[in-house]
């Protein structure tokens, strides 16, 4: 499990028919027609039941539809404070009741499938994130739904963290969305050591465009609605990640682009 590779969502990339705006969300991830994957049944239970289903695409449904609204505001909503606008990285965030919101966009020279997929690649992820201690694949309970275990080491003043994560990749609008929640899962149950991390909403949203002078390819934002949980105050935890983001997206593109070209 530990060393899987996820599958993508290849209808994501290879249609070449514009989507109607919001097609995608005018209808409940529920009327999805719920195939089971062999892969699935080998490596978990979860995910083998109607109601295990049914609760994945509720949390996929309602994480796709809080990203997708929030896609269609200006890039610094209400409320946001400007963290970073620099090297092409302009990144916004606010304090929640509880946790933090934050957003970003940047431009890079690949395409969302190239991206999207090296990040899933379990393989090659200690490549450009060396905060990662143990990631595994739970199960892939639908098509194009992974649930996900990751542990991550101690950052600076927080202590180690771990996260379960339901993930999916859809087309909407004009581009490709990768959206992830936190789920529970009766094998990965939260304890006080690590510290277990909510993700509300995240991902990216990645969208084509014309190929500038310094061969970008793609716009990307990003979302992020979660806690890190513990006593570390939420403003810090949001500054320091708001921050963060440049210096970590420059090291998956340095990544990438050695993994395209061996």
């Amino acid at each position: 499990m530990g060393n899987k590779v996820n599958r993508l969502c290849s209808n994501c990339f290879s249609s070449t028919e514009e989507e109607p705006e919001s097609q995608e969300m005018q209808y409940s991830l529920l009327q999805d027609n719920p195939r089971e994957s062999s892969t699935a049944q080998s490596n978990s239970s979860f995910g083998s039941t109607t109601k295990d289903t049914e609760y994945l695409l509720r949390l996929i449904e309602s994480a796709s539809l809080t990203f997708y609204n929030h896609l269609k505001q200006p890039l610094q909503e209400e409320g946001m404070e400007e963290m970073v606008n620099k090297e092409g990285f302009r990144i916004f965030a606010s304090d929640l009741p509880e946790g933090y919101f934050i957003k970003a966009s940047w431009k890079m020279p690949f395409t969302a499938e190239e991206f999207l997929d090296f990040i899933q690649n379990t393989e090659l992820r200690r490549t450009w994130d060396k905060n990662i201690e143990r990631m595994e694949v739970i199960s892939e309970p639908l098509p194009e739904i992974v649930v996900s275990y990751t542990k991550f080491k101690k950052l600076l003043v927080m202590s180690p963290r771990d996260c379960v994560l339901a993930s999916k990749i859809l087309k909407i609008h004009n581009g490709v969305l990768m959206v992830n929640t936190s789920c529970e899962h009766s094998d990965y149950p939260e304890c006080k050591d690590p510290i277990r991390a909510k993700i509300d909403v995240g991902g990216y949203y990645i969208e084509p465009i014309e190929e500038d002078e310094e061969g970008n390819k793609s716009k990307v934002v990003n979302i992020t609605i979660g806690n890190f949980g513990g006593s570390v105050p939420k403003a810090m935890v949001k500054k320091v990640t708001a921050n963060s983001i440049p210096k970590h997206i420059k090291t998956i593109h340095a990544e990438l682009k050695k993994h395209l070209t061996n």
